[in-house]
């Protein structure tokens, strides 16, 4: 709620007139009740540290504190998930932009963020910092000194309009040259800009790099990569052709694969149900073989049974021949099968 509507709210309900400095104690009170004070929400924030790194392993969570008699003082902050560090590594194009935003209150600073550009062309936030004063330029000209560098357009036309050279012409040129693709046009624009305002086109130098001349080399860059693998375009559109032949061809074994499935398919069914009737008929032969086999068996046993009559008959005979004048009385057949049996 802002102070004049609580300024309104308090002289509707209670009819009571009210200062904004009374309001602004007042809201100030009560946030201090509701959250609790500055003082005390920074005595966690080392508690805080921790449990992002406990949460978050492999982030990167650094606290800078002064030392002020037994107190410590916080000075700085840095943190750095290690997800997003490891998506922006592996998804997002080689391109950082660097911003800050100041922090107002009773503890002043600065809150500094480092984005990327996703695919979809989106920011990808990488890592945040809390820090006392912005030196971004001064970093990255220590850290990578050979790095390109731009700005934010919007920003340097900012910067202008502090320095009191904001007019519209000037935005519109400015624009102009920042979208400029070819080195005629961006020539042109810069020239506009010095009619213009010369401390304007002074404040654009960064040493030999002008405001647009980096998108002008990145398109000539591309042009000259385009010249070079022209030859690799060709063999890579002989390359397609080949492909698309090759895929012509793999359509048409397939389809004759296919056909012979269909037709092995068919034969596997027809041999699987020949399979089925020659069990049928090999049950009903070892049937007919196990009768056989019964009847064969009696018939074997008989003939083997008679075999034995007549051998011990003719034995029998024997004997009797022999023993002639021992035995007086003949002796029957029967008598002799019946000894034998």
């Amino acid at each position: 709620m802002s102070v004049p509507n609580f300024m309104s709210l308090v002289r509707k309900h209670y009819s009571i007139d009210v200062t904004r400095d009374q309001c602004y104690k007042a809201k100030n009170l009560a946030n201090e009740r509701i959250q609790g004070s500055i003082e005390e929400q920074y005595a966690k924030l080392w508690d805080y540290c921790e449990e992002l790194k406990r949460q978050n392993p492999g982030s990167n969570v650094l606290v800078k504190t002064l030392l002020r008699g037994d107190d410590s003082i916080f000075l700085r902050l840095y943190i750095c998930f290690a997800q997003l560090r490891k998506e922006f590594i592996e998804g997002c194009r080689t391109m950082v932009g660097f911003d800050g935003a100041f922090i107002k209150g009773q503890h002043p600073g600065q809150l500094l963020s480092a984005v990327g550009i996703d695919a979809n062309n989106g920011m990808f936030p990488i890592t945040f910092a809390v820090m006392e004063t912005e030196r971004l330029g001064q970093a990255i000209k220590a850290l990578k000194p050979d790095v390109e560098h731009r700005h934010c357009v919007r920003h340097l036309h900012n910067n202008f309009k502090v320095a009191r050279h904001g007019s519209l012409a000037l935005k519109q040129r400015l624009w102009a040259a920042a979208r400029s693709t070819t080195l005629p046009w961006w020539a042109a624009e810069m020239d506009n800009i010095m009619e213009i305002s010369a401390p304007v086109m002074h404040g654009l130098k960064i040493g030999q790099q002008f405001i647009g001349a980096g998108l002008v080399r990145d398109v000539l860059n591309l042009h000259n990569r385009y010249e070079a693998l022209k030859p690799s375009f060709k063999a890579s559109e002989f390359c397609k052709a080949t492909h698309e032949t090759n895929l012509a061809d793999y359509a048409k074994h397939k389809a004759e694969l296919d056909q012979m499935v269909a037709g092995y398919k068919e034969a596997k069914a027809t041999a699987d149900k020949l399979e089925k009737q020659i069990e049928e008929v090999q049950k009903q032969l070892a049937e007919v073989q196990n009768k056989l086999g019964a009847r064969l068996s009696s018939k074997t046993k008989t003939t083997f049974l008679v075999q034995n009559m007549v051998s011990a008959s003719r034995l029998a005979y024997r004997l009797l021949d022999r023993d002639r004048e021992i035995h007086a009385a003949p002796i029957n057949g029967i008598c002799v099968f019946q000894g034998f049996a």
